[in-house]
């Protein structure tokens, strides 16, 4: 074994844990179902729920496995950009101006499993 071995191993799982990550999910109901920090059910309340919890512009409601699929069948990365530079009728970044990354990708993960049933919108 020579010094290098131990750099390739380490590059080659590096490899296959991002292919991993950005392969599309053959199925949601292998995620686990996800609740939302009071700060994150907020944001929700305040901006994805006006599209996610009606079919307003063709929005996936929150919940509805069948809808989230399709979105599913593309690799995370390609979802959560166009979630950040919008898509078809959803605006940038969902309208949440001030979300990280990490906080966008919960969202969409809560919006596709979400631990309680979604409340009606008004």
């Amino acid at each position: 074994m020579n010094r290098q071995t131990p750099l390739i191993i380490a590059a080659l799982i590096a490899l296959l844990c991002l292919n991993a990550c950005s392969a599309p999910h053959d199925t949601l109901s292998s995620l686990p179902r996800l609740s939302l920090t009071p700060e994150l059910d907020k944001i929700y309340q305040s901006t994805c729920k006006n599209c996610h919890a009606s079919n307003a512009m063709g929005a996936p409601r929150t919940g509805d496995l069948k809808a989230w699929q399709v979105v599913f069948n593309k690799p995370f990365e390609l979802i959560i950009e166009r979630v950040i530079n919008g898509y078809q009728g959803m605006p940038p970044l969902g309208q949440c101006f001030d979300c990280d990354q990490t906080q966008l990708e919960t969202l969409v993960h809560y919006m596709s499993r979400p631990a309680e049933p979604p409340q009606p919108a008004n």
